[in-house]
């Protein structure tokens, strides 16, 4: 079985392209769209069990509160998300609105919804690893 701790390094690395992509265009995107994904969520977020193991595994940091709303995700703020787009939840990533996918080129849109399923399929595996019983933790001594 492969460790999780090189699991969540791959999926890392295979999210990469799209977290790019996604920080280069949502700034000019999001605050003009009429239709927000962030507002149509749940006012609970999107993070669920796999992205809280890949946060722990990856060793991260800093990830704010989520601000109680009764419409939207908890983590939009006036300014856009609060997390930083390592710790975005996959739904966030997986999600490619109509004018992101617009304003994508035909190959890197591909290479992105090509990165989004090998990166579901490692998040599986991820999973599987952890409750198979390799934890984030570092292995410890026997006492």
């Amino acid at each position: 079985m492969v460790p999780v701790r090189t699991l969540a390094a791959e999926i890392e690395a295979t999210l990469a392209p799209a977290r790019a992509a996604f920080a280069r265009l949502c700034p000019g995107l999001c605050p003009d769209c009429a239709d927000p994904c962030c507002q149509r969520v749940s006012p609970h977020g999107l993070l669920d069990q796999t992205d809280v193991l890949y946060l722990a595994v990856r060793g991260w940091r800093g990830t704010p509160l989520a601000m109680p709303t009764a419409k939207g995700c908890p983590f939009l703020t006036p300014g856009g998300c609060g997390l930083p787009w390592q710790a975005r939840p996959f739904a966030c990533l997986r999600y490619l609105c109509r004018p992101i996918q617009r304003a994508l080129a035909e190959a890197e849109l591909a290479a992105i919804t090509s990165a989004i399923t090998r990166a579901a399929a490692l998040r599986s595996r991820l999973m599987a690893a952890f409750l198979d019983g390799d934890g984030p933790a570092e292995p410890r001594g026997q006492p």
